[in-house]
């Protein structure tokens, strides 16, 4: 949903959006982690992180960050999947040896979810639709 206000509804959307595309582009360069999760042979979600090269990253995070993103589809929402998800997620960067950060608008409720996987806010940025932003980093 908060990818939906940015105006991207998919992936197929992501690509071509010249602020997220970074994210999605060339998906499985050697740096990337990331999971997906299906439900009766259907994707419902996934989380992924990769490094983005700075200024194209949008959240700015500390440099050799991996810039984490979770997505759930809406009917899935609720389930335990998300939690599945970022588990995974991290303890692939784990594994890895790879710092995650992330960014996060000040008004998502998810903030706090966030926190409980270790991410911790460092910084505040105002993002590019004049909303405040928190830079959280796991660590």
């Amino acid at each position: 949903a908060w990818m939906e206000l940015d105006g991207a509804s998919s992936y197929h959307v992501a690509q071509q959006d010249p602020y997220l595309r970074e994210y999605v582009v060339d998906w499985g360069r050697s740096d990337d982690v990331g999971v997906v999760a299906d439900q009766e042979g259907a994707t419902v979600g996934a989380a992924w992180a990769r490094v983005v090269p700075h200024p194209a990253g949008i959240a700015n995070v500390p440099p050799g960050c991996l810039e984490l993103a979770v997505a759930v589809h809406p009917r899935a929402q609720r389930s335990g999947v998300g939690s599945v998800l970022m588990a995974c997620c991290c303890a692939l960067a784990d594994v890895r040896g790879a710092r995650l950060a992330l960014t996060v608008r000040k008004s998502n409720p998810v903030v706090h979810w966030y926190m409980r996987y270790g991410f911790v806010t460092v910084a505040t940025s105002v993002n590019r639709v004049g909303t405040e932003s928190l830079i959280m980093q796991r660590l």
